[in-house]
């Protein structure tokens, strides 16, 4: 069992006001036991720096797929609307998602989420196989770079993702990898006034075998930028003994197809 990179599967970005939803066209099909990773950039609604709900759900237009939360993170600032969320989720696809099928992401306190963005990607693990987040982390920068993260896993194979939401204008993508070895998940963001009125999001994944591996992801800009960044540690492993197919972790329970 191994996990495998398959392409990007699409993305996205709204700079509408009281945003419900936002929903990504996929560019490729996703296929049934496939997993497919999305991440999700967005204004925040909280004052307090951490996990607002600012994703309540993804759904697709396949129907029948369990999506869990990997991580979300937000930065504040202190102030509504003020700083950043980004939000990582992820499904072990019971039905494919054909090639012109939506993912979509559902938010909480739609007044506040003014300019978002979400770019989604395909891997590919052992048949039978289940998911499940083995360690993860976050940071909050306002700075020219985005800081180094990294999260401690036993040294074994993971699937490493880095992502980051920016209150920028999308002229600051493309995002660089932190070197050779990690890949970029297309950034996708909106544009129109300041800064602060825009979002951009995207990240980089590696899938490695070691105790860590720090990402130093970065943009093309220059000036100082409110960002949330999170880091997952993806884990492939055998559905427990005796248990029906395992789709994964939802609020932190495991989540079993009966």
């Amino acid at each position: 069992m191994a996990w495998g990179s398959l392409g990007a599967l699409g993305g996205t970005q709204s700079k509408t006001a009281n945003q419900a939803s936002l929903a990504l066209t996929t560019i490729a099909a996703a296929e049934a036991g496939n997993v497919a990773v999305i991440i999700v950039a967005c204004d925040n609604a909280g004052t307090v720096d951490g996990d607002e709900g600012a994703v309540t759900s993804i759904s697709d237009s396949a129907g029948g797929n369990t999506w869990s939360k990997a991580l979300e993170f937000a930065y504040t600032e202190a102030g509504a609307q003020a700083g950043a969320v980004c939000s990582v989720w992820y499904s072990k696809l019971t039905n494919q998602i054909n090639s012109g099928g939506t993912i979509t992401a559902n938010f909480s306190n739609s007044a506040s989420r003014d300019a978002t963005a979400c770019s989604a990607w395909e891997f590919s693990i052992g048949a039978g196989n289940v998911v499940t987040v083995e360690a993860s982390n976050s940071l909050a920068t306002n700075s020219t770079t985005l800081g180094s993260l990294d999260a401690t896993t036993p040294n074994a194979e993971f699937l490493r993702i880095r992502a980051a939401a920016v209150e920028a204008a999308v002229a600051q993508i493309p995002y660089v990898a932190t070197d050779g070895t990690w890949t970029i998940i297309t950034a996708n963001g909106t544009t129109g006034g300041g800064a602060a009125s825009n979002m951009m999001g995207g990240g980089e994944f590696k899938i490695s075998t070691a105790t860590g591996a720090a990402s130093t992801l970065s943009y093309t800009g220059t000036n100082d930028k409110d960002a949330a960044s999170v880091y997952v540690a993806l884990k492939e492993g055998a559905a427990p003994s005796g248990w029906g197919p395992l789709l994964g972790l939802q609020n932190n329970r495991l989540v079993v197809d009966a």
